[in-house]
């Protein structure tokens, strides 16, 4: 599916159904001009936005200061599993993921979970376990 760029108010729509609230207009506007109306782009500055864990909710300069701003909200361990997943792909499995980063089944578990939690939007990759971590 190809998505086209979003205009003003289909970003003031994005961010109301990815939120469930209503945006100042002036974080719309924002958001709209520093995302280029490019969807995966206005998700993530509004989830640096709207994260209340987050130390510093003004809107980041470029996409990249987004995502890591994002990113230091996560604990180490959530930091060092999402720096290891980035280089996996989209789509993997958990155990691949354990194996790489060198923890256990447990770690894994709970640093997906602080990236979930920590996490405004959805996850966007799909992660699935092969095998049980207990018998």
């Amino acid at each position: 599916m190809r998505l086209t760029r979003l205009d003003a108010d289909g970003t003031a729509a994005m961010a109301t159904a990815i939120f469930q609230g209503v945006l100042p207009e002036a974080v719309i506007h924002d958001v709209f001009v520093r995302s280029d109306g490019i969807p995966l782009h206005v998700e993530e500055f509004l989830a640096i936005a709207t994260n209340p864990a987050a130390t510093n909710r003004a809107l980041t300069d470029t996409l990249a200061d987004a995502v890591l701003a994002r990113a230091q909200v996560l604990s180490p361990a959530a930091r060092a599993l999402a720096g290891a997943a980035s280089v996996i792909g989209r789509s993997f499995d958990l155990d691949l993921l354990t194996a790489i980063t060198d923890g256990t089944p447990d770690d894994t578990d709970a640093a997906c979970a602080n990236s979930t939690t920590a996490s405004s939007s959805s996850p966007a990759a799909t992660i699935r376990r092969t095998t049980s971590a207990t018998p």
